[in-house]
């Protein structure tokens, strides 16, 4: 679980911007450039340091990209500092993880992660990297040792060659945490949505990924968990009672959607795309193997409101099994979440910089008595609005 953010000189989020504390469900609201988006794209970029990380930030231009335009001190660092609960071996182990982004001339990045086990500070052990040699270096005990390379990792994360050295446990966590997380936050409306299509049979990969590229792969493997699979059928057919069956069909190598309704089979290119998205979230939540951290962008669009209720009751199931962050624009969704307040953060732009609260029952007061809390937010009484 990501317990807390701190996003420093980073996109919206100036130098001195505070951590942000995370819960098991997170509601993320706000006016359109409040941050919301840039506090995914850091979500990112930490995901990122598990693959080509150098390669990725030479593709986004990195600092003068990144960097909080507004700061005025040009030299500080961009950071992002994380805290993770991870289990491990049926205990959870704190880890602090650190991105610093540098601009000497060149990118520079340094990542420092620090374990703590039952209250026990553990080794700090730091990485950086060059990305104009592209070389490696591990700091720890106050030595600095470069990591050599060879043909067969070349192209592998510095994380991930930090995991695979032998007492480097700390790295094979968190690599295996933030692989595992997903953040959905593209859809494809009208008859190219990649749903639509036949896809290749993948069976290796046990998450639903962003591109929606292996839908049909998951659905095929929920059907070999029966007690998911009806739960998922039941969940499909509060909404859509016609609705059958949903599965795909293996020809050869690939996979071929379709759905059976009234007795008649036929292909899902003739679902409409709110249908395909609300049997897309049934069939990701039910999964018995959910990311690490399910992120997803306004799960309202497309969505019946009749839908979306089943949507969000699914959501607050779900985030007892993992880490849920969502974001909305919906005073309908919001209203969902009048019984816990708390999961709502609250995203506002104050003098060109991201504030981010947490609501409470404790500042709402009474007013949920008088209001929904969506019909109070569209008042303006918990911010997130331009006026």
């Amino acid at each position: 679980m990501l317990k807390s953010l701190r996003l420093s000189n980073f996109l919206s989020f100036a130098p001195d911007a505070p951590s942000i504390e995370l819960r098991s469900l997170n509601v993320l609201i706000g006016a359109n450039g409040s941050g919301k988006t840039n506090f995914l794209k850091a979500l990112r970029v930490l995901q990122a340091t598990t693959y080509n990380f150098m390669s990725y930030l030479n593709q986004e231009n990195t600092f003068d990209e990144w960097r909080h335009r507004f700061s005025g001190d040009h030299t500080l660092p961009i950071a992002i500092d994380a805290h993770f609960e991870i289990p491990v071996d049926r205990l959870n182990v704190d880890l602090n993880h650190r991105i610093e982004l540098r601009n000497h001339g060149k990118n520079t990045a340094f990542f420092e992660t620090t374990v703590k086990n039952d209250g026990s500070v553990g080794k700090i052990q730091k990485l950086f990297e060059e990305s104009t040699s592209g070389q490696q270096y591990l700091s720890q005990n106050g030595t600095l040792d470069l990591l050599e390379t060879d043909d067969d990792d070349r192209r592998l994360s510095i994380i991930e060659r930090a995991a695979r050295m032998n007492g480097q446990t700390s790295f094979k966590y968190l690599n295996r945490f933030l692989r595992g997380f997903r953040l959905y936050d593209s859809w494809v409306f009208g008859p190219n949505n990649i749903m639509r299509a036949s896809q290749k049979h993948v069976s290796s990969e046990p998450l639903y990924e962003p591109d929606y590229s292996n839908f049909l792969s998951i659905l095929h493997d929920l059907n070999e968990h029966p007690q998911e699979q009806r739960s998922f059928m039941k969940f499909v057919q509060e909404i859509l009672p016609d609705l059958e069956n949903v599965f795909p069909k293996i020809r050869s190598t690939a996979l071929d959607p379709f759905f059976v309704q009234n007795g008649v089979t036929m292909s899902m290119r003739h679902l409409s795309d709110g249908t395909l998205r609300y049997i897309f979230l049934g069939a990701l939540l039910h999964h018995p193997t959910l990311p690490s951290i399910v992120c997803i962008e306004e799960p309202e669009l497309g969505l019946h409101p009749d839908m979306l209720r089943s949507v969000i009751d699914l959501i607050k199931k779900a985030s007892a099994r993992a880490q849920i962050i969502i974001t909305t624009h919906s005073d309908l969704v919001l209203d969902m979440f009048s019984d816990t307040p708390e999961s709502i953060l609250v995203f506002d732009r104050e003098e060109e910089k991201t504030t981010v609260s947490r609501l409470s029952q404790a500042e709402l007061g009474d007013s949920l008595e008088r209001y929904s809390l969506g019909d109070y937010w569209l008042r303006g009484g918990i911010g997130g609005k331009r006026w």
